[in-house]
């Protein structure tokens, strides 16, 4: 069972009622990072996810037989998770 947290606002002094407000910004940035968790994913074409990239199809295929893309199949059909080759890039450290 969630344990719920009460908010009183009465009596308190202005730096309580500032930490107070920091808690429910973050407790409400952790809800909505688990909305935007349970969204539909969104599946792209290896037409499409070359154009994400600005690459070509070749280049998809070289990355996916290297494992840097996953794809997925359904009959004769390709695709890729949009989460995950957002994932797929990484920071160039300089």
């Amino acid at each position: 069972m969630e344990k719920t947290k009460v908010l009183q606002i009465e009596n308190l002094d202005l730096n309580t009622l500032i930490g107070n407000f920091q808690f429910l910004k973050n407790e409400l940035y952790e809800i909505k990072q688990g909305f935007i968790k349970n969204e539909i994913e969104k599946y792209l074409t290896r037409e499409q996810t070359a154009e994400y990239f600005n690459v070509s199809v070749v280049t998809i295929w070289n990355w996916s037989k290297k494992g840097l893309l996953t794809p997925y199949k359904i009959a004769n059909k390709v695709y890729f998770k949009q989460s995950e080759i957002e994932n797929a890039l990484t920071e160039i450290k300089a």
